[in-house]
């Protein structure tokens, strides 16, 4: 799995998959049923509820923290100064 996000996650377009054949044939998708995927006879593990919420209530109303919250805060309040 590691091997699969890491390809797609490529940034050198040289090194990246260039069409779905690449992806058709890595090991990851060995047993993955391609005809009844595109004929859409698969059922999903999972169906979300309409008009509900996917996110855990805990996290909701926490403020976004991220590697530049900071930055992105000091940013916004000089905008808004200025």
């Amino acid at each position: 799995m590691a091997d699969f996000c890491n390809i797609l996650l490529e940034k050198d377009p040289d090194l990246r998959w260039k069409n779905c054949q690449d992806l058709h044939m890595h090991p990851w998708f060995a047993d993955f049923d391609w005809d009844a995927f595109r004929e859409r006879r698969m059922q999903p593990e999972y169906i979300p509820q309409k008009g509900g919420t996917n996110f855990d209530e805990q996290y909701i109303n926490e403020p976004w923290k991220d590697k530049d919250s900071e930055n992105m805060l000091k940013a916004e309040l000089y905008i808004t100064e200025n």
